[in-house]
């Protein structure tokens, strides 16, 4: 290496073997001795490139994004004119949400080397986050072009297909994948989203069982073990049926959209504890519409929280019972199966009727839960949330008063609305996802991102519109603007990428028709 060559002309038999020692150590996968080798280098040579460099990158493969970027940063900055540090300064900055800047090495290191396979997967991923879907896709295939076995490459294009809305080339670069790689999780897992959003349920729930091998995909306590339950009824004694340990996983809406699921797992004769996110186990504890759940709702894991799980006979995770109970989009039990707190009701509907006397009631929200320090989880929440003040056309619609419930950094945006919105808001008032729930039931209507709160809207039985990011969550399925999930709901999605100004002014010419004649509205206009 270049660096062995400097030192060799400068003398240095003590770096180079220091040097030999630290590389050995890493290329054998001891990162904490090749770690500990590369820092004791920089206690004398303090610039030397090669330590700097593959001291950042064990950094990045740690999860210390920051410290790789000064590391390798530093590389570059005294010397090291190759590729290789330039790439992975990419993906540390990538990592850190700054495509942008992971661009521009990519472009850097590819000048160096044309042909560095790396590279160019590296700049398609950084381009899909900056909003290039095309040049994304012309980079996974000058990887391909370069090494047609480049499995990342595959499954990097599966997905933005996937975000192109192009779901049968998602599909078939999935199955190029698993040709080459035939247990790649994340494959399998694109897959199922490909042929759910399809409607081709039947195959993709199997798929969709991928994901509890994904890293990071599957969120559940750590200490939930034992037999899976495989579906199968219980025809004893009910005092004496065995307990099922249900566990959600993922996001708050998808535990409130599958939570409805476990009153069937009750109906096959067995006992439920419900394990979910602490933010909803008071509103599933006292709102879920099964009184059968005899063991109770309790947390599932939370940073702060420690909840011994109760006694259990198998476990299985929430968002697995749809493939367990074979569901078709026919077959979704879709009933209201929350309900909102009768008190507190009461308490909203004095506030909300205080605020507007008349008219109808809306509730906004704009934007999700960010997820910051998941980079595709935060690319997923850009493309589905919006600002406040895109909304600013509704306000012009007379008869209609706006009451907005977003929480979190987003919300801060409710303290300077667009004037003729006339916003009043809950937010600061809201304690739980109870008050939302009683919120939402006193509202003759929400209007609201693909967020946590438009699942619970459709899980109460209220009207709710969704406005829909282009690409599509698998679950509102493709080129329908209802939802066999949650028939109250109507579904307003982007025409084109981004496009979010089309999407409001049809949700504006809609809401106009509803403050004029309400209640004359057909249930499902959308788009």
């Amino acid at each position: 290496m270049a660096e062995l060559r400097a030192a060799n002309d400068a003398g240095d038999q003590t770096l180079i073997d220091a040097l030999t020692q630290a590389r050995a150590h890493y290329q054998a996968g001891h990162a904490a001795a090749a770690e500990q080798g590369y820092r004791q280098i920089l206690e004398t040579h303090p610039n030397q490139p090669e330590a700097l460099h593959l001291l950042g990158y064990l950094a990045y493969q740690a999860g210390r994004h920051e410290a790789a970027i000064e590391l390798i940063g530093r590389a570059v900055a005294f010397g090291d004119e190759a590729a290789a540090p330039r790439n992975d300064l990419a993906l540390a900055l990538w990592a850190s949400g700054r495509p942008e800047a992971a661009a521009q090495c990519c472009r850097a290191a590819l000048a160096l080397k044309p042909g560095f396979p790396e590279a160019w997967l590296n700049l398609g991923n950084a381009r899909k986050d900056q909003g290039e879907p095309g040049g994304a896709i012309q980079c996974y295939r000058r990887t391909l072009a370069l090494d047609r076995r480049r499995v990342e490459a595959w499954n990097q294009m599966a997905i933005t297909w996937i975000e192109e809305a192009r779901f049968d080339l998602a599909e078939s670069a999935c199955l190029s994948v698993l040709s080459l790689r035939p247990t790649m999780a994340e494959a399998h897992y694109n897959r199922a989203l490909a042929l759910l959003v399809r409607g081709r349920w039947g195959e993709a729930w199997p798929e969709f069982e991928w994901r509890l091998r994904v890293k990071a995909m599957a969120k559940t306590r750590a200490d939930i073990a034992g037999r899976r339950w495989e579906g199968g009824s219980w025809s004893g004694d009910r005092a004496e049926a065995p307990v099922v340990l249900v566990h959600g996983e993922q996001g708050l809406g998808d535990s409130i959209m599958f939570c409805r699921f476990a009153p069937l797992v009750v109906a096959r004769g067995w006992q439920v504890v419900l394990a979910v996110q602490p933010e909803i186990v008071g509103l599933l504890a006292e709102g879920l519409d099964s009184e059968e759940l005899t063991v109770g709702v309790i947390p599932n894991a939370a940073e702060g929280i420690d909840v011994a799980l109760p006694p259990y006979d198998s476990q299985v995770s929430l968002m697995s019972l749809p493939a367990l109970f074979a569901t078709e989009p026919a077959t979704i039990p879709h009933e209201p199966y929350l309900r909102a707190d009768p008190k507190r009701r009461q308490r909203w509907r004095a506030r909300i009727h205080e605020a507007a006397p008349s008219g109808i009631r809306v509730g906004l929200v704009w934007a999700g839960n960010p997820r910051r320090g998941n980079t595709a989880g935060a690319a997923v929440d850009r493309r589905r949330s919006l600002s406040l003040s895109l909304l600013a056309p509704l306000g012009g619609i007379e008869g209609a008063h706006f009451f907005a419930l977003q929480k979190g950094k987003a919300g801060l945006e409710a303290l300077q609305p667009p004037p003729a919105l006339g916003l009043v808001d809950l937010a600061p008032e809201i304690r739980d996802f109870r008050d939302s729930a009683a919120i939402i039931a006193e509202l003759d209507l929400l209007i609201s991102v693909d967020t946590a709160a438009a699942h619970l809207a459709g899980a109460l039985g209220c009207k709710v519109w969704l406005l829909n990011r282009f690409d599509t969550d698998w679950r509102w399925l493709w080129e329908r603007s209802d939802s066999p999930w949650y028939p109250s709901l109507t579904i307003y999605r982007q025409p084109r990428r981004g496009d979010w100004q089309a999407t409001i002014q049809r949700v504006s010419v809609d809401l106009e028709r509803l403050a004029r004649e309400p209640g004359g509205l057909s249930a499902h206009p959308g788009v």
